[in-house]
This record gives structure tokens, sequence and C-alpha cells, in this order.
């Protein structure tokens, strides 16, 4: 009898929260919940590198675990023979924004890790650099690399996104629907005859 009353207040408890509680949001919502203060950031994206003050157009990579700038050439002081071993050491490396002006950083050497790529394993220095972008500012490692066969000198990956922002795929698709009507807009107006004064 006793054990039969606790289950029915039990039961009218749940009965009650279940009445009360919020329904189950749409997947939708749920993002939009959760992001917070988050910024909201599509495919690519603009960064500054904070001392030389120069913007990239990045490639947003979250399966990427770190971000990733492209050098035109670096130096390591007091080079060893094999990278692994120059660990802690101080790297010079030049870097060049769109416009085609470079500038050479310094760091020490924080990381030396194994990346595998489609084509081959090699090791990367990574170093701290600090970047921004939509106000949030960061200073995480950064893979250096050769990507000058890639169309974005710089890649953002989870250690700079993660805590900050939602990537929305959409918005890539977005500027490259206003890049279509801009550049036919424009067409068009080259195309159209200008009119002129009949005497």
């Amino acid at each position: 009898m006793f054990e039969t009353q606790i289950f029915k207040l039990n039961l009218q408890f749940l009965i009650v929260v279940a009445a009360t509680a919020p329904t189950l949001a749409s997947a939708s919502d749920v993002v939009k919940l959760s992001t917070g203060e988050k910024k909201v950031i599509g495919p690519i994206a603009k960064v500054e590198e904070a001392e030389s003050t120069f913007t990239f157009a990045a490639r947003v990579d979250t399966g990427a675990t770190t971000s990733s700038i492209h050098v035109e050439e670096c130096k390591v002081e007091d080079a060893a023979g094999k990278m692994d071993e120059n660990l802690g050491k101080t790297i010079h490396f030049k870097i060049k924004n769109p416009s085609g002006e470079s500038e050479w950083l310094k760091r020490e050497i924080a990381e030396i890790s194994t990346i595998k790529t489609s084509e081959r394993e090699e090791l990367r220095y990574k170093v701290p650099v600090t970047l921004s972008c939509k106000d949030v500012k960061k200073r995480v490692l950064v893979s250096l690399n050769d990507r000058s066969h890639m169309t974005y000198p710089m890649l953002l990956g989870r250690n700079f996104l993660q805590g900050d922002f939602v990537v929305d795929v959409d918005l890539g698709r977005k500027q490259a629907d206003q890049r279509t009507d801009s550049a036919d807009t424009s067409a068009k107006q080259q195309k159209t005859p200008q009119s002129s004064s009949q005497k």
C-alpha cells in the first residue's frame, strides 16, 4: 500500500513536469540557442595577422585541428640537420599579403607535427600567432606551410574557431550568388548602348 502511494506521487510529479516542460525545439532553433554570443562565419573569412596587420582570405575548416598560414620562406636559427630537432629554436618566416607586400616574422617553434596529406606525410613547424576575425582576437598555434598551390593562403582550424564561432555554409553560397548578380549587372550595363542626342 505504501509503495503504491509512492508510485502514484512519483507518477503525478512526472506528469506535472511533462506538462510544464518546454517542447523540443527544431534543429535550427537549437543552433541559435546554443550560439549565444558566438559569431556566425561562412566557409571563407577575412583574417588579420596582428603583427604585420596583413589581411588574408582564409578557408574555414572545422575538420582541421590547427590553423595554417602560407609562408614564402623560412629560416631556423642554428638549425639542426633534422626538422624534429629544431623544437624550441627561433624561426624567421616571411608572409605576403594579396597586394604583394611581405614581412618577416620571428617566433619560437612551439611544436613540430606530422601532417598527413593526400600525397604524403610531412613535418611542419607550429608557432604562436595572433589572429583576429570579426572582432575576435586569439593567439593560437599556426602551422607554417607552403600553400602556394592552394586557393587560400590561410586555413582557420578548430583551435581558432572553437568557443567563438558557428559556421554557416550557406553564407558562401549567398556571397557567390551576390558576386554573380553583381557581375551580371555590370555586364548588362556594359552591353546597354548609351543613347545619343539627335539634332
